[in-house]
């Protein structure tokens, strides 16, 4: 179990920084316990399985990310005439205006923002589980940009 909960934590530290990841890995751990009402060991083992191990049926996903002002964005789908980027906000209130900025470029460069679909769970602010981790934002491409 140990080693499962070293790589998730390598997993974490790498997407979310040292403090804000380790803090995470331990809300998604006791969250996991809450829900399936099972032992940390097991919580971790279900988290390993979630987050390193890929279903066998599952087709991959490249993923691309692009910095726009700074600000890393995840392009998660970039399909004929629809896009989705998912943003990352473990700090909601103090990243709206990196959302602004990245909506801003979104609708300039890309196309129409059609959704903001919130990425609900724990966070590092979060008091419940409510708390917004991220958010994906779809957008119709713009007729010049259709491929």
């Amino acid at each position: 179990m140990q080693e499962k909960y070293d790589e998730l934590l390598k997993l974490y530290i790498g997407r979310y920084g040292r403090a804000v990841g380790r803090s995470l890995l331990e809300d998604n751990i006791r969250n996991l316990m809450k829900q399936l009402s099972i032992d940390r060991e097991r919580a971790v083992e279900e988290l390993y399985r979630r987050e390193v191990e890929k279903p066998t049926s599952a087709k991959s996903v490249e993923e691309r990310v692009i910095v726009i002002e700074g600000i890393d964005a995840y392009i998660k789908y970039d399909g004929r005439n629809f896009g989705i980027i998912y943003l990352k906000t473990p700090f909601f209130t103090d990243d709206l205006s990196r959302l602004g900025r990245v909506l801003d470029y979104v609708n300039e460069n890309l196309g129409e923002v059609i959704s903001i679909v919130p990425n609900l769970g724990f966070t590092l602010t979060a008091t419940s589980a409510g708390a917004v981790k991220g958010c994906a934002i779809i957008y119709r491409k713009k007729k010049t940009q259709r491929s």
